[in-house]
């Protein structure tokens, strides 16, 4: 039995993407997936070994373990990149989502028929 390489990559956007290559053009966008508990997202190939799909198929082919979505407090800048403050003299900040690392999934691998 063999099992697929997986392919990892990070976009542009600072999405993450897994895709497997015997399985070229299919990818899923793994942020997209991310909820605010940690998650285990199983995906399958179906009975042809053509399409990949999430939740459901003929055969498990990978479960990632996704972290539960991560927030930081960055500070409000000007348009000079000054911090902006508050009336009480204090810096405002914004929360902001923590982009999904490629450090922080987990990938298992199943074998294939």
């Amino acid at each position: 039995m063999s099992k697929l390489t997986p392919i990892i990559q990070t976009n542009d956007d600072g999405s993450l993407t897994v895709g497997f290559d015997e399985f070229p053009g299919q990818e899923f966008n793994l942020s997209d997936l991310q909820a605010e508990d940690a998650k285990i997202v199983r995906i399958y190939h179906d009975k042809d070994r053509k399409v990949l799909s999430l939740g459901e198929g003929w055969w498990l082919v990978a479960e990632v373990t996704l972290p539960g979505i991560e927030y930081r407090e960055e500070p409000v800048l000007d348009e000079k990149g000054d911090p902006v403050l508050d009336d009480q003299g204090n810096p405002q900040v914004t929360v902001v989502r923590v982009p999904l690392s490629a450090d922080s999934i987990e990938v298992k691998l199943w074998d294939l028929p």
